[in-house]
Parts: structure tokens; sequence; C-alpha cells
């Protein structure tokens, strides 16, 4: 992963306050379930000394929780009445929820889950056009989509290309051709585009 992402969150003062809710199978009530769960961190960094501001943010932070939040693991971090970093966290199953209060933030299991993801580029196309996903691969789920395009050929005219031979045929099947190869080329262009512009991240 790229660390610099990172820059804003330890750029802030502290104390901070460090919040990890491992990946659980969501039920029905999913929001119900992280609120219980949040409960006891927050009573656990209340002791600690963190004050009521930075637990509110981040109970602010987590009251829109979805199945797919559980499903998926989060980490958030906090300091004063902001809260810094909200992702979600790959972790293997069991690791358990935990909270920190410290001079700095407590991101060491985040990296390292991170540092151990990959980043993929998922291309369903056709003839007209295709369909790019942008997905991240970690250890212990499988593929978390994070961006979809639709790409469009530029290309005008149909592409598809007549069976016979005959001359005005021909034309109609050399049209095609350039028709396809347009937005072939334009679908290399957007991949090339999102490749470039994304940050790649292999295994640590």
């Amino acid at each position: 992963m790229e660390l610099v992402t990172l820059r804003h969150v330890y750029e802030q003062e502290g104390p901070f306050a460090t919040v990890y809710l491992e990946a659980r199978v969501p039920g029905e009530d999913a929001s119900k379930q992280v609120e219980l769960r949040w409960r006891a961190l927050r009573d656990r960094l209340h002791v600690a000394g963190a004050p009521a501001e930075t637990l509110d943010a981040i109970e602010s932070e987590l009251g829109e929780a979805t199945g797919h939040e559980q499903a998926c693991g989060r980490v958030l971090v906090a300091a004063g009445s902001a809260v810094l970093l909200d992702e979600e966290w790959d972790v293997e199953p069991g690791t358990g929820d935990d909270a920190f209060w410290d001079p700095l933030p407590q991101l060491g299991s985040y990296v390292r889950e991170a540092a151990r993801s990959v980043s993929e580029l998922v291309v369903i196309a056709d003839q007209e056009g295709a369909q790019v996903r942008q997905d991240v691969v970690t250890e212990h789920h499988g593929p978390r989509e994070v961006d979809t395009d639709v790409v469009e050929g530029s290309g005008h005219g149909g592409v598809h290309k007549p069976r016979h031979g005959a001359l005005s045929h021909k034309r109609i099947h050399r049209r095609a051709e350039k028709t396809l190869r347009r937005n072939a080329k334009d679908v290399v262009a957007h991949m090339n585009g999102v490749a470039a512009n994304s940050c790649p991240r292999g295994p640590g």
C-alpha cells in the first residue's frame, strides 16, 4: 500500500483513538450488532482517558453501519472531534475487536493487512465497449469492488460484418473492422488511464 495516504493522519495533533472492528457474518440487525460492539470499546477508551468529543465522533461515523461493513471489518482513527480515517480492514476471522488511546495512531495491524492485498483490473469487453472493474483481493476475503466504469467505444457504424462477398458488403466489412479497432483502442486507453491513476498494491 502507499503509506503516503496515511500522512494526513499522523500530521494531526494527538492523542488518538484507534478502533478496530473485525469482519463478522452480518445479520439482519447489523447496525445493532455494531452498536453493541462499539459500546464495549467506547467504555475501554473512556477508561483510558479518551474525551467525549472523540468518542462521539466515532459513534456518529459508525451510526450508518451496514451488513457490508460488518462483513469487511473496519478501522477508524479519531482525534479531537474529527474522524481522520475510516477504512475497511481485512483480517483473519477471530482476531477480535480492539481499541487504543495513545499519543500516536495504532495502525500497525491495518498496514500489515493492507500490504498483503492485491489490486486487480477486471475487463469484460464486447465489440462496442467494455465494463472495467477495479477490485482489491485480500488474504482472508474474496475480491472487493472498488470502482466500475462503462466504456463506450467512439467508433461509428455497425460492428457486425456481412457474410456475402458483394462490393457493398466489402465496404460494410471494412467499416465494421475500422469501428472494432477504434472501440478496442478506446477500451485499452481507458484501461491504461485507470492503471496509471491507481495505486496498485502488491504483496508486502
